[in-house]
C-alpha cells in the first residue's frame, strides 16, 4: 500500500510541476488544503476517490493516470500482476463513472417533498373515525 501511495504522490507532483502549478494552486482548484496536497505528494496521505477525482480534474488527467503513469506498470517481485492491475484499473474507472453519474443525478433532482405511502407502496388508508 505504501508503494501505491508513494507512486500516487510522485505522479501528482510530476503532473503539477509539468503544468507549472504550485501546491497552493492545485489545492485551491481542488478545494483542499495545501498541507493535504503536500501530504499526498510525499506519500503520507491516503486520499479518497473523491479527492483523487478532484486532483485529476485540476490536472486535466484521468484518475487512472494518477495511479499508473502512462497506463504502464513495471513488473517487480511483490507488485501486482498484470491481471490484477487490469482489475484495479477497471474498478477505479467503474467507481469514477458511478460517482460521476451520481453527482449528475443529484444535480438534476429537484427539492420536492416525498409523499408518505402506506404498506407495499399503496396510498395510506384514511384514518378511522372514532364512535362516541
Amino acid at each position: 500500500m505504501d508503494i501505491l501511495k508513494a507512486r500516487l504522490g510522485q505522479r501528482v507532483k510530476a503532473l503539477r510541476r509539468k503544468q507549472r502549478l504550485t501546491q497552493a494552486q492545485v489545492a485551491a482548484r481542488s478545494e483542499m488544503s495545501p498541507k493535504y496536497v503536500g501530504e499526498i505528494e510525499r506519500g503520507d496521505a491516503n486520499p479518497s476517490l473523491e479527492f483523487m477525482i478532484r486532483i485529476a480534474q485540476t490536472l486535466a488527467v484521468n484518475v487512472w493516470d494518477l495511479l499508473m503513469p502512462d497506463g504502464k506498470i513495471e513488473a517487480r517481485g511483490s507488485e501486482l500482476s498484470g491481471l490484477a492491475l487490469t482489475a484495479v484499473r477497471d474498478d477505479v474507472q467503474h467507481a469514477y463513472d458511478s460517482l460521476h453519474r451520481a453527482v449528475g443525478y443529484l444535480g438534476s433532482v429537484k427539492d420536492t417533498p416525498a409523499k408518505p405511502k402506506g404498506a407495499k407502496g399503496r396510498k395510506a388508508a384514511p384514518a378511522k373515525k372514532r364512535r362516541r
